[in-house]
């Protein structure tokens, strides 16, 4: 997908990415960086719509149509490893990622903002022309309560499944949950829920 990903992501004209996405002829590789393309700019309910109202011609259609009877929610994750830092630490910096957000910050400019608060300088020390953070950026995307991450067409394994029934059917908004490895800021800014 890689490959056709940058002349996808070229075309500007939606309706033609649409006509990819239902041709029958499209290559397996066009028509995937087509509809992640389309769910990008134009969202999973907009996307949802246009199956419900134009006619099959893949098996993927049905496919599409079958995923999207569940909830998704558009979510951006940041992660923080217990190793990393304390507890309380990782908890702050989080906190300050969270109070952007619900300051009405988009995802990009709070996480660049408390990223660069917390630098990994250990790492700095190793590769100075990197910028490096503490505060990793684990997942941008559509996300199910099973973990199919719309945005990639694909199951993602970089969220804890147990996080995902809770983040999803919560709402919009930030949710901050912990596992053995560390803490996670889920911030949900779109739900998609079926027949709405």
């Amino acid at each position: 997908m890689e490959s056709v990903r940058p002349y996808i992501e070229a075309i500007k004209d939606d309706a033609l990415l649409e006509e990819i996405v239902f041709d029958r002829r499209s290559a397996g590789t066009t028509f995937h960086s087509a509809v992640t393309q389309l769910v990008q700019r134009k969202g999973l309910g907009w996307f949802a719509k246009r199956l419900e109202a134009r006619e099959p011609t893949r098996w993927e259609h049905e496919a599409f149509a079958q995923m999207l009877r569940s909830r998704f929610a558009k979510t951006s994750v940041a992660f923080i490893a217990k190793e990393k830092m304390s507890e309380a630490e990782a908890t702050r910096a989080l906190g300050l990622l969270r109070s952007r957000l619900d300051e009405g910050q988009s995802w990009k400019d709070a996480y660049g903002a408390v990223s660069n608060e917390f630098p990994d300088k250990e790492r700095r020390k190793r590769e100075p022309q990197v910028p490096t953070t503490l505060v990793t950026y684990l997942f941008d995307g559509w996300i199910s309560a099973h973990g199919f991450d719309f945005s990639n067409l694909s199951i993602s394994n970089n969220v804890p499944s147990e996080h995902l029934a809770v983040v999803v059917n919560a709402g919009v908004g930030s949710h901050l949950l912990r596992t053995e490895a560390g803490i996670y800021l889920y911030f949900v800014s779109q739900v998609f829920t079926p027949d709405a």
